[in-house]
């Protein structure tokens, strides 16, 4: 499925796709254009029309939904995922790969995050192959790579306020 649209808006339509239990497999994200190919989480393929009506659906619902949404607090990753921040020299982008157990919401999660940033999505990559997802977002920041005190920044962010949060929960939970 392909359209336009920023990708700044795309964790509530994401959202409202994981309501519907349609699982996104890979995706191809630019700044104002994105290609998705979706599943239904039960592994089924989804007829095109049906698609083409419940993404219709939800960019309607993204577009019109005013409520004031602090997502970020939700998102969890997995203890064991992966993340790699990174700057190429004379590579115009920041590359921010991250490996982890795929499920449902991962992206829209991993999109809200971001958006709390203050960077450009130049593109990402997302495959999921079985149950694991590898993602690669190249990021910028007025059209050039992100300072080191930028990506320490975001790595601080995943590290200690995203990736550990689950060890948090898991031992804030009372015992049975």
């Amino acid at each position: 499925m392909k359209f336009r649209m920023n990708w700044r808006r795309l964790p509530y339509i994401l959202d409202r796709l994981c309501d519907l239990q349609i699982d996104i497999r890979k995706a191809h994200l630019r700044n104002n254009n994105t290609i998705l190919y979706l599943k239904h989480s039960d592994g089924k393929e989804i007829p095109y029309k049906d698609v083409q009506s419940l993404v219709d659906e939800a960019i309607f619902d993204g577009y019109h939904d005013h409520y004031n949404r602090h997502k970020v607090n939700a998102i969890v990753l997995p203890v064991n995922t992966d993340i790699q921040l990174y700057n190429v020299p004379n590579l115009q982008k920041t590359t921010l790969e991250f490996s982890c157990n795929d499920r449902l919401g991962l992206l829209a999660d991993m999109l809200d995050l971001l958006v709390q940033f203050p960077y450009d999505l130049h593109t990402g990559h997302i495959s999921t192959v079985g149950p694991y997802a590898h993602n690669m977002f190249f990021l910028q920041k007025n059209k050039k790579q992100l300072t080191m005190e930028d990506v320490q920044y975001i790595s601080n962010v995943f590290e200690y306020e995203v990736k550990n949060r689950e060890v948090f929960l898991q031992n804030s939970r009372p015992s049975q």
